[in-house]
């Protein structure tokens, strides 16, 4: 039993020794590979090249020997292809009217694997022979590759063009719909220093912000020459009337403090963004092109994108396209949610319900009724008549329907608070107003319900502060001092409809995003917030003196 052990162990030691022996002289006798792609072209086959392209080459060397051995790679270049650059250092020399360029290349024991990219230009059509070699001690190893030089004259490089750009892009490659194209929205940076600081990132500077891309490009490609190049992509932006050059893009590497920026030579090379693309062969290519902006130097409005690309020093490609500059602005959602927190605080205290039983049956009845009286007066005029005006006058159309809104509607208001000079009667009258308009049109939305509540606050507000509604046990106000309360109502009712239009634009555009003009806001708001208010409370004033001679408390 133990010769035959033995003798197991003899013939696997045998075994093994014939294997290693085998895979010894199998690596031995490999042989040192050359291999060279030209034209070179990221694995799209491509025969031929145009005059004054720049092509590459690819040469690799395949070292599979288990000694160390240094190598000669000699590439000869036949008149009339020049060279370019080559990503190693390269000899060069000149014999029999043909460059030659050699590279030492040393291999280390065990498989090794070299190559390098070299780029040339033809200058003219033809066929020409280029010899690759690799010399090393023992042999010599060649390669002969004949590249065709030929101008297509259906294809020329000039045909390669960018067809289109689409901005506003994401990083996913998806676009908002509910954002208009060739729209640059920009983030509101107002509060970015007290965000900052309530985050944990400090005080930072605004050049630390700069670095992110507001959104992308997405830059289409036509490419019929099916090109491969490193493309310098340089946008910038123009004025639209003067076509001069305006800042407000910016690269990343301009975005440092201003002593770093004391170190551009030109200064207007700061205001443009520029990016390197590569152009991979492809007859139809898309890009995505990182947009970075100086929100202090850009200013909203319509202006000039222009986008142009260069291969070296020539601009080959070019496109222009308007597009509109829009400054994202947070004020109406603070405003918004300021005014709701506002109305969810004070509402339920003004019309509480120990206030409530406080007020007499007949009160509540005559609240009622002053509601329906201006849901008939107001409400219903403005839907039926408000289309029809806003065809004629436009955005203008509040200067009519704003007489109901505004005019009639404190009229009755202000008439029933003379008449029951008590606080929370107003807020009843306008309630009961808004659910009949619920009811009857179906008009129910945020906005409506938070208008309502806005407006019920302020005029309760004012209305107490100015002296109105002071009386808390129900008695008539004083009637001695009528110029003064003609005064009082006046402003309250003026103030507090002119801040509840305002917080009513705001809201729309937060949340249906129908932005408005300064000018425009400012005119609604003077006109028929203000000046149509005070006029029905002129005029309710002295509306509710003659009720008071017909009916008692």
């Amino acid at each position: 039993m133990k010769i035959k052990g033995k003798n197991i162990i003899l013939c696997i030691a045998v075994v093994l020794a014939l294997l290693f022996s085998q895979g010894s002289s199998f690596a031995a006798n490999q042989a040192t590979n050359l291999q060279v792609d030209l034209p070179y072209s990221l694995g799209i086959a491509k025969q031929t090249v145009m005059p004054e392209e720049i092509f590459m080459m690819r040469t690799t060397v395949f070292h599979p020997q288990m000694n160390r051995e240094r190598v000669t790679v000699q590439i000869e270049v036949p008149q009339g292809i020049e060279f370019v650059d080559a990503n190693e250092i390269w000899t060069h020399e000149e014999r029999h009217q043909e460059q030659i360029y050699q590279k030492e290349v040393e291999f280390s024991e065990g498989y090794g694997n070299w190559f390098d990219f070299l780029r040339f230009q033809a200058q003219a059509e033809g066929e020409y022979s280029f010899t690759i070699k690799v010399i090393s001690e023992e042999k010599t190893f060649e390669v002969k590759k004949v590249l065709t030089v030929r101008n297509n004259l259906a294809i020329t490089a000039g045909d390669l063009k960018i067809s289109r750009i689409i901005v506003p892009f994401d990083e996913e490659g998806k676009y908002d719909d509910r954002m208009d194209q060739a729209t640059l929205l920009l983030r509101d940076t107002t509060l970015d220093y007290y965000k900052n600081l309530f985050t944990g990132k400090g005080a930072t500077n605004t050049a630390a912000e700069r670095v992110h891309p507001v959104t992308n490009m997405l830059i289409s490609f036509d490419n019929p020459a099916q090109q491969q190049k490193l493309l310098l992509l340089r946008a910038h932006l123009l004025d639209k009337k003067t076509g001069e050059r305006i800042p407000g893009l910016i690269s990343p590497q301009s975005t440092a403090d201003e002593d770093n920026m004391e170190l551009n030579e030109e200064y207007d090379k700061i205001h443009g963004l520029s990016a390197f693309v590569a152009l991979d062969g492809e007859k139809e290519q898309k890009l995505r092109m990182p947009v970075y902006v100086d929100e202090d130097e850009i200013k909203s409005g319509e202006v000039i994108l222009k986008v142009e690309g260069y291969d070296g020093e020539n601009k080959i490609v070019e496109y222009a396209m308007p597009i509109q500059i829009i400054h994202r602005d947070e004020t109406a959602a603070w405003i918004t949610s300021v005014m709701f927190i506002f109305v969810l605080l004070l509402l339920p205290f003004i019309i509480s319900k120990k206030r409530l039983k406080q007020m007499k049956s007949r009160w509540l009845i005559t609240a009622a009724l002053f509601g329906a009286t201006a849901f008939a007066v107001v409400s219903l005029p403005t839907t039926f008549i408000s289309d029809f005006f806003h065809i004629i006058l436009g955005p203008f159309s509040f200067l009519i329907t704003g007489m109901f809104s505004g005019i009639l509607m404190y009229m009755l208001l202000c008439s029933l608070v003379i008449l029951i000079p008590y606080m929370g009667i107003v807020s009843l009258m306008l309630f009961v107003k808004m659910l009949i308009n619920m009811i009857i049109f179906g008009h129910i939305s945020p906005i409506s319900i938070l208008l309502v509540g806005v407006q019920a606050v302020l005029l309760e507000g004012f209305l107490y502060g100015m002296g109105i509604t002071k009386k808390t046990t129900g008695e008539r106000a004083n009637p001695s001092a009528e110029k003064r309360i003609v005064c009082s109502l006046f402003l309250a009712c003026g103030i507090a409809d002119a801040i509840s239009t305002y917080v009513n634009l705001q809201a729309m555009a937060f949340l249906y995003r129908l932005y408005y003009a300064q000018w425009y806001i400012f005119l609604c708001t003077f006109i028929s917030g203000f000046f149509y208010s005070g006029i029905g409370a002129v005029c309710g004033f002295y509306l509710g003196k003659e009720l008071k001679k017909v009916g008692g408390d």
